[in-house]
This record gives structure tokens, sequence and C-alpha cells, in this order.
């Protein structure tokens, strides 16, 4: 079977939970099946000379989400997303590699707009997210009424586009809250298959902290390019972090991902920070924290860095959005509150109860260990990928 993978970004680097997903999902389809991908990037990424790799890089200027850009998408009638993801270039190359293909595997909604209205190729969409519940949730925060209404217009013309190639592919993977909104849209349910988004379950092979031992120290993962980790991280940090520090001063804040200058100085301007930008080794800097944090407030799919709290085995902190489309229960093996004060009490609890912690770190890894297995989630998208139109 010959598979053509479009996606927005190959995974030199893994700095998000989505990227590993990709690099998981190219590894086992290359390892059974003949697979060319194709992807985008902005010509920083380190190149290899792989036969079975394209990749066009975009321009800055052509990637930036600037004025003209919006201006362009209005012009078009198109989601400014697509226009500042498109090149001819890239477009002309793989109408020429559809020939060639037996299945095309569209991971992001964004590559769609490479897949042309007529197609004689079964379509397979990987959904990383419901993109316009995104920005829905995005608009839902935001207080400037200008801004509200832009991104509520962005928001619905995302739905267009979403439902239309939703409608357009043979086969859809999407994570269950994903499918639920996809089917609000008027997507049949049954060409939605569940698929998880997991974590880094290589720790799985690391034992569960002594928390007894631990500093009062709570962590938090995220690629802060991506807003709703930039809203959330300083939604706590202004809402919830003071709280924390007024009854332990001691205690620091982790901040795990890649991170720009800029956020990186507003970040740090905050008491008891520590930006440790993207590391290597998770294990390193998790074994050291007694709470797994994830203030999310908007977005959508299922939140890998939970996932990835389950396979370390921590008690995790979260919002509703952040517990979305996973199998957490309050109490057990995490505490969900969207009330700052909440939030607040349930981190300063963990802090002085190392007994509970363990409880919910040990619930927490059976719970990966038994509901989110890479190995079966691989299978399951092959198996998809194979079947007959």
């Amino acid at each position: 079977m010959k598979v053509l993978f479009l996606t927005p970004r190959y995974p030199y680097k893994v700095d998000g939970g989505g990227l590993l997903k990709t690099k998981r999902m190219i590894d086992f389809l290359s390892n059974n099946c003949e697979v060319k991908v194709v992807s985008l990037g902005l010509g920083n990424e380190t190149k290899s000379e792989e036969v079975n790799r394209i990749e066009y890089p975009l321009p800055f200027e052509v990637y930036s989400p600037s004025l003209v850009n919006l201006f362009k998408s209005y012009i078009k009638n198109i989601p400014l997303s697509l226009v500042r993801n498109y090149s001819k270039n890239l477009s002309d190359e793989i109408l020429l590699l559809i020939d060639w293909a037996d299945v095309v595997f569209v991971d992001h909604f964004i590559m769609f707009q490479y897949i042309p209205k007529e197609i004689n190729k079964r379509v397979v969409l990987h959904q990383h997210n419901a993109e316009f519940k995104i920005w829905e949730r995005t608009a839902d925060k935001e207080r400037n009424f200008f801004k509200k209404f832009a991104l509520y217009l962005e928001s619905f013309r995302i739905k267009k586009f979403e439902k239309s190639i939703c409608n357009q592919s043979d086969l859809i993977f999407a994570a269950p809250n994903d499918k639920l909104a996809l089917s609000e849209l008027g997507v049949s349910p049954s060409k939605i298959k569940i698929t998880y988004h997991l974590g880094d379950d290589g720790l799985l092979n690391y034992p569960i902290s002594n928390f007894s031992t631990l500093n009062n120290d709570v962590v938090f993962l995220g690629n802060l390019s991506w807003n709703p980790n930039i809203d959330g991280i300083f939604w706590f940090l202004n809402e919830v972090w003071s709280k924390v520090l007024l009854s332990r001063p001691c205690s620091n804040i982790y901040i795990i991902g890649n991170v720009s200058c800029e956020i990186k100085e507003k970040l740090e301007s905050f008491s008891n920070v520590k930006v440790c930008g993207f590391v290597d080794d998770l294990n390193d800097v998790l074994s050291h924290c007694k709470v797994f944090i994830s203030p999310l407030r908007f977005g959508s799919g299922m939140k890998v860095k939970n996932i990835t709290a389950l396979y370390k085995g921590m008690p995790i902190v979260t919002t509703t959005i952040g517990a979305e489309g996973i199998d957490l229960e309050d109490g057990k093996n995490a505490y969900i509150t969207d009330d700052p004060d909440v939030f607040s009490d349930s981190v300063l609890n963990l802090f002085d109860n190392p007994v509970q912690c363990e409880y919910m770190a040990r619930s927490a890894r059976e719970l990966g260990l038994s509901k989110y297995s890479w190995d079966d989630n691989l299978k399951h998208i092959y198996k998809g990928i194979k079947s007959e139109r």
C-alpha cells in the first residue's frame, strides 16, 4: 500500500503533543507500507536527504498572521490559516503524487486545501483538533469587542471549511470530544473513528516519585507558541500562583516547552518561576515536582500534556477544558476545576498530603496503562487506512 502523508510540519524536533503523534504515525506507517511525506515548514529546520520526503518551506511573509494576509483571506473567502499555509509549488507537487498513492492521509485540516475536489483515491483526515472550537472558545474569552467579532467570524469560516472537508473525506480520525463537535456540525458519526492524542510513554519506565521527599513545586508542560498554552499559564500565574505562594513562599513553578524570548521575559517577571524551555529528558524535571498543572481555558482535542502526566504518574490539577476527552475522575487521578481559588486550594492540598499525591499518581498511571496505549492507537489508525472504500 502506498500512502501519501500530508502534514504542515515535519517532526524534526518533537516540541509538542501534535508533533509527537505525527512522528509516531510516520514511523509506524513507514514500517508497514510505502510512505511519502510532504510537508510545509519555515526553512529553519535541519534538513535530511530522505528520498521519501518532500518539503516546501514557507517564506515568513506568507506564514505571518498579518493584516495583509487577513485581507487576502477575505478576498479569497477562505480562513486565514489556509492562506498562511499555502504553497503553489507544493500544490503542484501533491497533484502529481496523488496519482502515485493508494491512500492520501491528511494530517491536520490546513493540509486539506491541497486535495482536489474530485479525487479517485481514498482520503483519510486526521483531526488534531476540532479547529473551529479553538476559535470559538478564544472569542468567548476575548474582552475587546472588535477582536471578539473578528474571532467569531474566523471561527464561522473555519467551521464552514471544516464541515466541507469532513464530508469530502472517506474516513476521519478524531478525539472523543472532537467527534462530538464534528457530529454537531452535521458530519456523519459513522465516518469518524476515535483516536487518542497520547504523550511520552517512555515515562512509564520510571518509578513513581516519593512525594514525601519532594519540595512543594509544580510543573507546566506545553509549547508556548500555542495560544491556549500561553493563555493558560498566564491565567494560572495571574489568578492562582500568588495564592499558592502566600501559603508556600518557597514553592517554584517549572515551565517546560519551547518559548520565545519575549514570552520568557514575561513569565520570569512572576515570582519563583523557572523557565526550562525545551528539554530532552522530561523525567529529569517532572521527577522533582509534586504537582502537574494543566490550566487550559480554551482549545479542543485531547491535551497531550495530561496523558504525559498519566504516564509519569503525577497528581494533576486541571480545568474542565484541560480534562476534555480523557477519562479523568475528579479526586481520583486529578482535581478538575475552573475556579482559581479552588485551583490553588487543590494544589496546596496536594502539597500537604503526600499520601493523596501517591494515591492520585498511581491511579493516573493505571489509567494511562489501561486506556491510552500507543500500540493499540497506531494499529487502529493503520486498520482504518487499509479499509476498502
